[in-house]
C-alpha cells in the first residue's frame, strides 16, 4: 500500500499566493464586479515561513485552521513589524537573513501602490482617498473614515472619482486587508496600523513616480527633434534647469499649441517674454508636444491632440519597456520585461495616458526637482483638464484610445480592415446578396 507521508506533507505546504490580475485597468463598476473573489490560500497570514532544503515554506500547522482572532494578531503583528522596519534608514534595517521579519508581507502593498500612480493619478493621497471612498461607497460602518461630511461634500468630481477607483483598486488587488477592514476599528493601536498602512501606500505612490521621471530623465532627450537650427539638450548633459524656455527646442514643445505661429516668428523673443511672466502659460492652455504637428489643423484644435510623438515614445518607455519607445510599427517590443506585462496591462486606458502627459510635462520644464507648480502653470489643474477631455466628448474620447490602443497594443476596432475591404468580406456580400435574390420555389425537387 502506497504511503500517504507525501500528501500530508503537501498538505502543510503553504502556496504562495499567486499575483492578482491588473484589473485596476478596468473602471471601478468592472472591478467591483469581481467582489469576493479571492486567490486560493489568499487568507493565509502569520508568522515567517520557515524553509526546507527545496526552498519551498512550510508551516507546522495549516493557517486555515487558525482561529481568527490568532490570524488577525499575526498579521497586524507581521505588518507592524515590516512598517517599523520600512521607515528605518537602508543601513539600519534588518537583514534578508533575518527570520523574524516577514518583508515580503508588504510587497502587495507597495505594488498595489505604485500601480495606482499610474493608472489613477501621481498625485494621489491614499490616506485621503481610501477613507473617502469609505464614505462614499457606504462602506464605513466600522467609523474608519474621520472627514467630516463637509470635507466630503467639498471633494470634486474628479477627486471623488479617484477615491472610487482606488477602492476599486485595493478591493481586488489587497483583499486581505478588505478582509481585515472590520479589526482596524477594534482598538486605538489597530486603527494607528490602518492609517499607517495607508501613509505606506502614499509614499510608494510617490515613488513610483519618482522611478518613472528617473527612468526618463533624460532618456527622453533622446525622443526629441531638432528645430530649424537650434538643438534639444544632449541626454549627457545634466543641468536640467537648462530646458524649458531657456532650450529653444523644449520651449516649442511647451508652448500653447495656439501660440505656435508667435512662437515660429521670433523663437528666441517669444522663449524670453516667457521666462519674464509677459506670456502667461495657464494649465488651460495645451501645449504642442500633446499634438501630432503633422496631423494637427489651426481649425480644428482637437486635430491631433493627444498624439504627439513625444508623447507616444514616453509612453512606451514607461509601459512597454525602452527598446519599443522608438519602434516606427504598431505594438510592442518583444522585451520580456515590462509593466504592462507585469501588470497583465491589455489595453490603453485614458489614465495612462495623461499620467505619461504629467511627466512628460515635467521632463521638458527646467524645474530640478518634482514641483506641483511651474509659475503660474498647475500640475494638478493641468491632470484634471486632461482627464476632462475624455469625459466631456465620448466619441473623440473612443477614436483617441482607438488610436492609442492600436499603436500601443496592435489592438484594431472590431470590424476594422485598415480602410479597405478585405477579400472575405467582399465574398461575404456576394453571399448574402446571391441568399437574397434566391426564390425557394424555384428549386428543383
Amino acid at each position: 500500500m502506497p504511503s500517504n507521508k507525501s500528501e500530508s506533507s503537501a498538505s502543510r505546504a503553504v502556496r504562495v499566493p499567486k499575483r492578482p490580475h491588473a484589473s485596476d485597468s478596468l473602471p471601478p463598476s468592472s472591478i467591483h464586479f469581481k467582489e469576493g473573489v479571492k486567490e486560493e490560500n489568499e487568507s493565509d497570514v502569520g508568522p515567517p515561513k520557515k524553509k526546507t532544503k527545496t526552498g519551498r515554506p512550510v508551516n507546522k500547522i495549516p493557517k486555515s485552521k487558525l482561529p481568527s482572532k490568532e490570524r488577525i494578531d499575526r498579521y497586524a503583528k507581521s505588518l507592524r513589524k515590516a512598517l517599523e522596519d520600512s521607515r528605518l534608514p537602508a543601513d539600519k534595517r534588518k537583514t534578508w537573513k533575518d527570520t523574524t521579519l516577514d518583508r515580503d508581507i508588504l510587497v502587495r502593498y507597495k505594488d498595489t501602490a505604485r500601480w495606482a500612480a499610474r493608472v489613477i493619478s501621481p498625485f494621489l493621497v491614499v490616506s485621503y482617498s481610501f477613507p473617502l471612498a469609505l464614505r462614499i461607497s457606504k462602506s464605513d460602518e466600522h467609523g474608519l473614515c474621520e472627514l467630516t461630511k463637509e470635507a466630503e461634500e467639498r471633494a470634486d468630481e474628479f477627486t471623488r472619482d479617484q477615491a472610487l477607483r482606488l477602492y476599486g483598486l485595493m478591493k481586488w488587488r489587497l483583499p486581505q486587508f478588505m478582509e481585515f477592514l472590520p479589526t482596524f476599528q477594534t482598538s486605538t493601536e489597530m486603527k494607528d496600523l490602518f492609517f499607517d498602512i495607508l501613509d505606506f501606500m502614499t509614499t510608494k505612490v510617490m515613488s513610483a513616480r519618482s522611478c518613472d521621471v528617473g527612468v526618463l530623465r533624460y532618456e527622453s532627450m533622446h525622443y526629441l527633434v531638432p528645430y530649424r537650427d537650434y538643438n534639444a539638450p544632449s541626454p549627457s548633459y545634466g543641468r536640467k534647469h537648462q530646458r524649458g524656455f531657456v532650450n529653444i527646442v523644449t520651449g516649442r514643445m511647451l508652448c500653447p499649441q495656439n501660440k505656435l505661429d508667435d512662437f515660429d516668428q521670433n523663437p528666441e523673443e517669444f522663449c524670453l517674454a516667457a521666462r519674464n511672466g509677459d506670456i502667461e502659460v495657464s494649465a488651460e492652455d495645451l501645449p504642442s508636444y500633446l499634438y501630432d504637428q503633422d496631423d494637427c489643423n489651426p481649425q480644428d484644435i482637437l486635430k491631433g491632440l493627444l498624439r504627439g510623438p513625444f508623447l507616444v515614445k514616453c509612453f512606451r518607455h514607461v509601459f512597454t519597456g525602452k527598446q519599443s519607445a522608438c519602434k516606427t510599427s504598431n505594438g510592442p517590443s518583444d522585451s520580456t520585461r515590462s509593466l504592462a506585462k507585469s501588470n497583465r496591462m491589455a489595453c490603453v486606458q485614458s489614465y495612462h495616458i495623461v499620467y505619461v502627459g504629467i511627466l512628460a510635462r515635467f521632463l521638458l520644464n527646467s524645474q530640478k526637482t518634482w514641483k506641483t507648480e511651474d509659475e503660474k502653470f498647475d500640475m494638478t489643474e493641468y491632470h484634471n483638464v486632461l482627464l476632462e477631455l475624455f469625459a466631456e466628448n465620448k466619441t473623440w474620447a473612443e477614436e483617441t484610445l482607438e488610436w492609442w490602443n492600436r499603436r500601443v497594443f496592435s489592438i484594431k476596432p472590431k470590424g476594422s480592415y485598415d480602410g479597405h475591404e478585405s477579400a472575405f468580406s467582399l465574398i461575404m456580400k456576394r453571399f448574402a446578396g446571391a441568399d437574397a435574390n434566391h426564390d425557394p420555389a424555384s428549386k428543383p425537387l
